[in-house]
């Protein structure tokens, strides 16, 4: 059985090693509070919650010319008696910060998968669209005007793509594959992969069983 202290544990282990290889990459990160992410444990469910600032990232990893500022809020809840993840949000938001402090959204991304699995969605999936951003967390990494954000374009928010599952440690891998030199991404890909927390997989009974009776080949349909 999965116990708080694995989990605990794990995801110290995924921020720490993130963060020093951003530090060595010459990039900044900002955590609430510090601490990156906070674990609670209550009635044999741990929820992890985390809520990360990096400004002034590059806008791709060949070039550093232009800079973004990103936002990562997450939270992920496991059943300690199944030792599975029950359901998972990560919200990402990319944004451009004006010499005025105005803030104007480039893009906004919400990873979701939450079990029962609600017919019609994706097991795991993304929408885009907006997130309300919390002030008070906003105001301990010292992002600027976070309820007067720019929206650059409206977009519609009711689409599900399906995606892997996108927790915490796949979204700072995904951020470390955008925004670091590869010398640094291979780094914290290996990182990743040591780390307990892959070893721990999400409730998707559905999604396992149809790979098992429908064929094994990667199409959509197993995700629904």
């Amino acid at each position: 059985m999965l116990k708080y202290s694995e989990i605990n544990g794990a995801y110290l282990t995924l921020w720490e090693r993130f963060k020093a290889v951003a530090e060595e990459a010459g990039l900044v990160t900002k955590a609430f509070q510090g601490n990156g992410f906070v674990a609670t444990n209550k009635d044999k469910k741990v929820t992890v919650s985390a809520f990360i600032y990096l400004p002034e990232w590059p806008y791709k990893a060949v070039s550093d010319k232009k800079k973004i500022h990103i936002l990562l809020q997450s939270r992920e809840t496991y059943d300690l008696k199944t030792s599975e993840i029950i359901s998972s949000t990560v919200q990402i938001g990319y944004f451009d910060i004006g010499a005025n402090k105005e803030v104007t959204s480039l893009l906004q991304l919400h990873y979701d998968f939450e079990t029962p699995v609600a017919i019609a969605h994706p097991v795991f999936h993304v929408q885009l669209g907006t997130t309300k951003w919390p002030e008070d967390k906003c105001m301990d990494v010292r992002f600027p005007n976070p309820n007067e954000i720019i929206e650059s374009s409206s977009l519609y928010s009711n689409a599900r793509i399906p995606t892997p599952h996108m927790g915490f440690g796949a979204a700072l891998l995904a951020l470390a594959a955008d925004h670091f030199n590869h010398l640094f991404y291979e780094k914290f890909l290996k990182e990743l992969r040591q780390n307990e927390s892959v070893k721990w997989q999400a409730s998707c009974k559905s999604m396992r069983d149809s790979f098992s009776k429908n064929g094994s080949h990667h199409h959509s349909h197993h995700w629904y």
